[in-house]
């Protein structure tokens, strides 16, 4: 094993002909703190349940962790556990085959930084499953979902956005979400800049 490794930063970037994990098993997960970039540009890679069962616990930032991966779910991420995790700015983005984000209906850390989360997942269709994340001291929520075209609801997703200054373009594009009900549950009180939120939608 690997012990006392405290970054994965682009540990993994850009290896675009790779298609499994083979071997991971034997990294420590349980001391990083840094998951930047790891798997950005993984672009073969479809099958991740190498990882699923990794100590996240101490990881803070995952950054674009994920970025440009061409997995359909992340059921590997069920069984993590990231309790001190602030970062998940465009964690997903571009991940273009993926349909859900059911494993992170467990996932309860509170987080810092979301911006472009999930912007150009054009295959994404439910987000229920970030219904648990603590977005109480999120100020920015740019793109969070922006060109997610195939979106068609955000039911579940209650919440607290008291300190949320920027929605800009939030789900711009978004063709075809008409069920935004959820909406009216959220606190717009802090809102400085809500321009081009649905620009481009239905």
């Amino acid at each position: 094993t690997c012990p006392n490794l405290y970054s994965l930063w682009q540990a993994f970037l850009a290896m675009t002909s790779i298609t499994s994990l083979h071997g991971i098993e034997h990294i420590d997960f349980s001391h990083v703190v840094n998951m930047e970039q790891t798997f950005d540009d993984c672009r073969a890679l479809t099958d991740l349940s190498a990882i699923a069962n990794k100590d996240v616990s101490n990881v803070t930032t995952m950054n674009t962790c994920f970025s440009n991966c061409r997995f359909s779910n992340v059921d590997f991420l069920a069984d993590w556990k990231p309790t001190s995790l602030a970062d998940v700015r465009s964690m997903l983005k571009n991940c273009v085959n993926l349909l859900n984000v059911d494993g992170f209906i467990n996932w309860q850390p509170h987080l810092l930084e979301m911006r472009s989360m999930c912007q150009g997942c054009y295959s994404l269709v439910d987000v229920s499953g970030f219904a648990n994340l603590d977005t109480s001291d999120v100020e920015d929520m740019q793109s969070t979902f922006e060109d997610c075209v195939r979106l068609i609801s955000i039911d579940g997703l209650t919440w607290n956005t008291g300190n949320v200054k920027n929605y800009y373009r939030m789900f711009c594009n978004d063709h075809w979400l008409d069920d935004v009900d959820v909406l009216n549950s959220w606190d717009f009180s802090s809102a400085e800049n809500t321009s081009e939120m649905f620009n481009g939608g239905s």
